[in-house]
């Protein structure tokens, strides 16, 4: 029997709160913390590691929570990672829907509808 496990990404570049990006996924069993989730298919791939699980009673449903740091993500690569990849990767190419936006990052939100 699956179950469903509501998917929260936290986006941040440095210090800065970008958004919040969320998606529920029928899974096999609940992921464990440590975990590193890989959405969506192709080269349009985002990864993320779960580091808090939380179960929701109100809904019946987990959630797990990760954050991608834009910054240490282009340090990783060794390339500039624009602010706006994650996002638009989450939503058009992962199906993720905006929980929230950070109004300083408001003119990605355009390039998200």
């Amino acid at each position: 029997m699956n179950m469903k496990v509501k998917h929260r990404v936290l986006i941040c570049s440095k210090s800065d709160f970008i958004g919040e990006f969320s998606k529920v996924i029928d899974m096999p069993c609940l992921p464990t913390v440590g975990l590193t989730m890989r959405f969506g298919v192709g080269i349009k791939k985002v990864n993320s590691i779960i580091e808090n699980l939380l179960f929701d009673e109100e809904s019946s449903t987990f959630v797990a929570y990760s954050k991608i740091d834009i910054e240490d993500y282009s340090r990783k690569v060794g390339d500039y990672i624009p602010e706006d990849r994650f996002p638009i990767a989450l939503v058009k190419h992962c199906g993720f829907s905006v929980e929230s936006l950070n109004d300083k990052f408001e003119h990605i939100y355009t390039k998200l509808v």
